[in-house]
């Protein structure tokens, strides 16, 4: 079998599992005989390009298994940094539902508008059937400024301020 073993007794307990990548003293595969497993210090693990965070078996192609009370931290969560840190900056997470070329069309970012990391969040969304990806330029939808104003593209362009845009109101449910 060709495994990657790093660290005291990492790994000893497979028998025929083959192409698995344990690191950390004392750290075992999932499964004796199973192949492709990934186990990083017991924190990160993976098989068949699932990868779990915290999460021994998981079940999508990134699980990340939190087990916090309220809001927790800033370590218990997941965190997009861009640490570039002037204005204009976006720490943007993408998404994409196209087969071949891998576009994404549409995206939510964090913009950062002032000092200390103060920014807007903004929801972008390219609605055009073409090869292009999305971008916070052009294809912005919906703004929540850092005062907790929503503005709403009505027509035209996206809002850029409380002027062009609406705020919304809700009480609970």
């Amino acid at each position: 079998t060709a495994n990657t073993l790093l660290g005291a007794a990492a790994g000893d307990n497979i028998t025929t599992g083959d192409s698995n990548i344990i690191i950390g003293t004392s750290i075992d595969a999932a499964s004796p005989t199973a192949d492709g497993q990934l186990n990083i210090g017991g924190w990160i693990t993976g098989l068949a390009g699932k990868i779990g965070i915290g999460e021994a078996d998981p079940d999508n192609r990134l699980d990340v298994d939190l087990s916090i009370t309220g809001e927790g931290s800033q370590e218990g969560g997941i965190k997009i940094q861009n640490s570039h840190g002037v204005n204009a900056d976006i720490a943007p997470l993408y998404f994409g539902v196209h087969g071949f070329t891998r576009r994404t069309k549409a995206a939510i970012g964090l913009k950062r508008t002032g000092s200390y990391g103060v920014g807007d969040l903004i929801f972008a969304v390219d609605s055009n059937t073409d090869d292009a990806n999305v971008t916070f330029a052009n294809d912005e939808k919906m703004r929540i400024d850092s005062s907790g104003t929503m503005l709403i593209q009505t027509g035209g362009a996206a809002p850029s301020s409380s002027q062009e845009g609406v705020s919304i109101g809700l009480n609970g449910p």
